[in-house]
């Protein structure tokens, strides 16, 4: 009987061809614990397979299992009632209840039907079932599509979990959760608190052992001699991808013949291309390959953006994750997998269909201007007739607006709306010559006398035209400059940064110097200043001298004060830290390429290795000390001193640095310089290997060699083996040593790094801790920071990659990758402190990069969400309330004052200052309003409200009150807290309240997608209709002229003060939860995103000014000092942080500043960049 794979649907629990995970293990032993789990991954991983065998397992132990199966409810008509009685009598058929479930709905019919379901749970299938019960609820992500709230559902689950506390009954309930979505996805209500409960069972693809040593080789056993091979090629391609992996199998097996005996891996791909990837859209059955197109072009609005990031991994070979929404629907869709810190194209399967040309072909079809787009490629960006002009630019952008586009799309925009502007400048600029010269003509038919006036009217109004023209030019060219800056910043920081500075400052020059961000005509300059700020990392280049050569390596002195480079260009180049050239240190002009340079533990000196088969030492002044002569024909590779200063070692060989040489290892006297003794390393027919490096470790010396399949061997200075690393695939480039002793890494060809447990005086075995994979070239370097915390890397992907230790699991993750060499990175280290890195490349620089990027201050962090934020009136403090109760004052630079927490620890959403700042007041979810002294003190307590209090602002004069609840109620107080009037109006939760600066009026906004005008007393002037969700937020303008009502369908609305609506800006796709204007700028307005951000835009010209980066989830809160220079924002992530809000002027002088090292180094370049003159001391005129 021939083996059958199984590769469609779920696999019944005793199939052969259920491959174990570790996953299996994990989940059932913590369901067994009384843990809630959930299994949420993209489709086909084998969630539902796992589930059968995990339920086999418990059920053994004794535990009632329970499948609630979402996909097979009808969700397009239920109502909540029909929803709900489905789940119950799902339930009450597989515990085989003895229940009438009619009967008994029946007697419900009073209460909700979340209710009604609790019921249930508590006092029917924990009182009938006595044994623990684990209800597997498969297929959540079908609940999403429901036309009904499910957070109920799910909050339901969260409180089975907390009511164990005080129902012990419940400690026998457990509850997996199974689908395509994340937590976040389940409970969508931000003001509830998130799903955070349960522990995440990550079913990974399956291990190339894990499918080599299963059963799917029984398949091939009868078939081919090589089936292990056949499962490896299987593997290679799908990388381990359990559908994929069991629907090869079937495929293979079926399409070699019973006399096939060696299945070649050309055969292999040969079959997958025929039958998989040739034509897929036909053959995908299962569909799978279909199900992951659909998802990522489902809807248009945020298909672009996926798209884009998905380019960017096909081009890059991954991208760091930052857990944005279109990254972790790309993940949802199985496309990309999260792997160290980045995503990564799951599979070679899916890259080969899923490829460059079918991400171009989609864009294509997605943009209005396709064919227009790909004309002005194909003339390479140079074609101005292909340019959109009129009504089709204008669709373009509408079109544009809402998506995140590729850099060419934005070329190609930016040149179109640049042609229109000088077109429409030059057709204005004639039009007033034109008007000029008839103005001209009926003044010379008046009479000669007015001839030579009306000669000068004509050519002044020539001479405003042109300047007119060359404005408006000016204004274009800066704002395309801007963004094509920003673009730049990814690749090349410091060039982003200098074009950056460099047209703020014509931005300046513009609007006359003027500070005030409502006079610049655009914004992309001052965006991509903030923007380059916030993420450069890049601080200096260091250029040999006339760019003779590639710098091999670059070392730094102990105490950090001097940096030393080695070049092919014969030299070695010392510099001081901030990069001043200090000295030249020669060797032999035709045949002395400079391997590598040391300094001395002491840092007074160094001694460089060279081709010309000498090593030299040099004091910090240039001066030659000593000549170390090697044999002829020597060359020298490695170069150092003994950490005690007492010898030198240098690393030798002879011909060519490859596997016939003879290596040699020479100490020397360090005091006169002659050689002490010499270790050869003669090759061996069976065993050839190049020396790589010579290394002082707190162990002593340790020689490391290579071969050229990669097996790394360590010797001690004696030449006796001590440790043979085996696992690279091609030959190490570099070793290092972590300075504890406990690890050594090492770099290959093979594109990886790899981490090994280390101890000389102990032969390990399996000593392999982990393998860092992220480079897609050559990694040349590796070096461990000096403690030990971060690892870098460099490669001939011209990146350089900086790992964080991850403190819990002891291995490395990816952290940065730098990019800014324009070719292969030989080298790199980092400075004693820890704070900076140095990498050496062949494009003849070494470049300083600093690890960090600039932080926000984070002044708080607690494990719930912040709520809400508030500066005092005064701007000296601010309060902060959260999830947990707690309020807390903080002075302005984020120092903790005092803080106090609310009796029963509910949930604090809203606070607010009176305007003299003596009171503070807190909305809660016990429904009620707090007032309290500044000391914290109690000092009144509001009741009226019959649901959590979600909005408070108090009027100008301190005299009234007025809060907004999920009651739907808006209530007006009096300060001695006395009810003055309720108003029922809202017909959904009131999100946001806010008086005018006059106190005369009050705006409250809802979820009933309303805001609403009212006066001091509480009547209603104005409904202010038009948003397509619900309402935020709202706020007043410093002047109390202006009305924002912030919604999450992405748009502000803006309405005069007596409610007349003005215009709509469409500032983002996603969500706003709150808005604020700048009390000392009447234009800008700071507004807070669902997806973590804070971003300022100009009211008029619907700028983009700043970005805030920071938070790892949504924004909840945002308030401006009184003087506008600082920004406080609260999270759902649980951090508040605080901002600064600079000038253009402060961004250009801050630039400045970051590049005065690299001014050093380089004073050509400030020469050229007048704008950093003023801010810099320079001899430049």
């Amino acid at each position: 009987m021939a083996y059958e794979y199984r590769f469609s649907g779920t696999l019944p629990e005793d199939s052969s061809t259920y491959i174990k995970r570790p996953a299996d293990d994990e989940l059932y032993n913590s369901l067994k614990a009384g843990k809630f789990c959930y299994v949420l991954n993209s489709r086909k991983m084998g969630k539902s397979s796992l589930r059968v065998q995990v339920m086999r397992r418990l059920q053994q132990d004794g535990i009632i299992c329970i499948i609630i199966d979402l996909s097979l409810f009808n969700t397009s008509f239920s109502t909540p009632e029909q929803w709900y009685a489905d789940i119950i009598d799902n339930l009450v058929q597989r515990a085989d209840l003895d229940f009438d479930l009619d009967a008994w709905w029946d007697e419900q019919k009073n209460i909700s039907p979340i209710r009604i379901f609790s019921k249930f749970i508590e006092k029917v299938l924990l009182q009938q079932v006595h044994q623990n019960i684990v209800i597997f609820i498969d297929e959540i992500d079908s609940i999403l599509s429901l036309k009904f709230p499910c957070d109920d559902f799910f909050a339901f689950i969260r409180g089975c979990y907390n009511l164990r506390a005080d129902n012990p009954i419940y400690n026998r309930l457990t509850f997996c959760l199974l689908g395509v979505a994340t937590p976040g996805d389940l409970i969508a209500d931000i003001k509830r608190t998130p799903f955070n409960i349960g522990q995440a069972i990550e079913l990974t693809p399956f291990s190339l052992e894990e499918i080599t040593s299963s059963s799917l080789i029984q398949g091939f056993l009868e078939k081919v001699e090589n089936p292990k091979a056949v499962l490896e090629q299987i593997w290679y391609w799908t990388n381990g991808q359990p559908f994929l992996t069991q629907k090869l199998c079937n495929l293979i097996v079926n399409h070699i013949s019973d006399n096939t005996r060696i299945l070649l891996e050309g055969r292999v791909s040969t079959i997958i291309h025929n039958q998989i990837i040739y034509n897929w859209e036909y053959q995908d059955e299962p569909e799978h390959l279909r199900t992951i197109r659909d998802r990522i072009l489902k809807d248009e609005r945020s298909a672009s953006r996926l798209l884009g990031i998905y380019q960017s991994i096909l081009q890059n070979g991954e991208v760091a994750t930052n857990q944005s929404p279109e990254q972790v629907e790309l993940c949802l869709s199985g496309l990309v997998i999260k792997q160290n810190g980045s995503l990564k194209i799951y599979n070679r399967i899916y890259k080969s269909i899923f490829n460059l040309s079918w991400v171009d072909k989609q864009l294509a079809t997605l943009r209005p201007y396709s064919e227009s787009f790909n004309r002005w490629l194909a003339s390479g960006y140079k074609d101005e007739s292909r340019l959109l002009q009129g009504k089709a630019l204008q669709d373009a952008i509408n079109w544009s607006s809402n998506k995140k586009l590729n850099f060419v799309d934005y070329q190609f925009l930016n040149a179109s709306q640049k042609y229109q502007n000088q077109k429409e400048a030059e057709k204005n600029a004639k039009e007033v010559l034109l008007q000029a010269n008839k103005q001209a003509n009926r003044r010379i038919r008046i009479g000669a006398i007015f001839l030579l006036f009306a000669i000068m009217t004509a050519g002044l109004f020539a001479n405003s035209a042109e300047k007119n023209r060359k404005k408006i030019l000016a204004i274009s060219n800066i704002q395309f400059s801007g963004n094509v800056a920003l673009q730049l910043s990814s690749y090349q920081q410091i060039e982003a940064l200098k074009s950056a500075i460099k047209l703020g400052d014509k931005l300046q020059k513009l609007v006359n110097n003027s500070h005030s961000v409502e006079n610049y005509p655009v914004s992309s300059p001052i965006l991509a200043l903030q923007s380059i700020l916030d993420n450069i990392q890049e601080r200096n280049q260091f250029k040999h001298e006339e760019n003779k050569g590639q710098v091999n390596s670059v070392s730094v002195s102990p105490n950090g004060k001097y940096i030393v480079t080695a070049s092919t260009d014969t030299t070695a180049q010392l510099w001081d830290r901030n990069g001043k050239q200090l000295a030249p240190l020669p060797h032999k002009e035709k045949e002395g390429v400079v391997f590598r340079a040391n300094f001395s533990s002491d840092s007074k000196y160094i001694v460089t290795a060279s081709a010309d088969t000498t090593a030299k030492v040099w004091d910090l002044s240039g001066n030659e000390i000593a000549i170390l002569k090697h044999d002829k024909n020597y060359k020298v590779s490695r170069a150092i001193f003994s950490p005690d200063g007492k010898r030198i070692v240098t690393v030798s060989f002879d011909k060519k640095y490859d596997y016939k040489s003879t290596y040699k290892i020479t100490f020397w006297h360090s005091q006169n310089y002659e050689k002490i003794a010499s270790l050869a390393f003669q090759q061996k027919k069976d065993q050839q290997f190049k020396v790589i490096d010579a290394v002082f470790t707190i162990h002593g010396l340790v020689i490391v060699t290579t071969s050229e399949q990669g097996i790394v061997q360590l010797f001690n200075e004696q030449g006796k083996l001590t440790q043979t690393l085996i696992g690279h695939e091609e030959e190490v480039k570099s070793a290092d040593f972590r300075k504890d002793g406990q690890l050594i890494a090492t770099a290959s060809k093979d594109n990886t790094v790899r981490l090994w447990e280390w101890n000389p005086n102990q032969k390990l075995q399996d000593n392999l801790v982990q393998v860092l994979r992220e480079h897609t070239s050559v990694v040349n370097g590796v070096v461990f920071s000096h403690n030990g915390q971060y690892v870098a890397t460099a490669s001939r992907d011209n990146t350089v990659r900086l790992w964080k230790k991850d403190e819990n699991q002891n291995l490395y993750a990816i952290k940065e990758v730098l990019r800014g060499h324009t070719k292969w990175v030989y080298g790199v280290v980092f400075t004693p402190d820890n704070q900076h890195i140095i990498s050496a490349s062949h494009d003849t620089t070494a470049r300083i990069w600093k690890l960090s990027k600039k932080k926000s201050n984070m002044f708080q962090k607690v494990d719930s969400q912040i709520f809400t934020v508030a500066f005092s009136p005064n701007g000296s403090q601010i309060a902060t309330g959260s999830g947990n109760g707690k309020i807390n004052l903080w002075n302005k630079n984020g120092e903790w004052i005092r803080g106090w927490q609310i009796a029963n620890k509910t949930s604090v959403y809203t606070i607010a200052f009176s305007p003299n700042g003596n009171q503070i007041a807190t909305g809660s979810s016990d429904s009620k309003v707090h007032l309290w002294d500044s000391k914290g003190k109690l000092i009144e307590v509001l009741n009226g409200h019959d649901d959590p209090v979600l909005s408070i602002a108090f009027s100008p004069d301190g005299k009234r009150i007025v809060t907004g609840s999920r009651d739907d109620n808006v209530h007006l107080w009096d300060k001695n807290a006395n009810l003055l009037k309720k108003i029922k109006k809202h017909t959904d939760w009131v999100e946001s309240v806010a008086f005018s600066p006059n106190g005369k009026q009050f705006v409250t906004g809802s979820r009933d997608g309303t805001a609403r005008l009212w006066d001091k007393n509480g009547k209603l002037i104005k409904i202010l209709e038009g948003h397509k969700d619900w309402i935020e937020s709202v706020a007043f303008n410093r002047d109390g002229n202006y009305i924002a009502t912030a919604s999450r369908d992405g748009n502000i609305r803006l309405w005069n003060k007596n409610g007349k609506f003005i215009k709509a800006l469409e500032v983002y796709q996603y969500g706003i939860k709150d808005i604020a204007f700048s009390p000392t700028n009447r234009e800008l307005i700071a507004v807070a995103y669902y997806d973590g951000t804070v971003r300022f835009w100009d009211k008029d010209s619907n700028f983009l000014l700043q970005e805030l980066v920071g938070h790892g989830d949504q924004v909840h809160s945002i308030a401006f000092s009184p003087d506008g220079k600082q920004i406080v924002t609260g999270s759902r992530d649980g951090t508040a942080r605080l901002w600064s809000v600079v000038s253009l002027e402060q961004l250009i002088k801050d630039g400045c500043i970051w590049l005065q090292d690299y001014f050093v180094t380089n004073p050509e370049e400030l020469q050229r960049l007048e704008a950093c003159h003023k801010y810099l001391k320079t001899n430049v005129k």
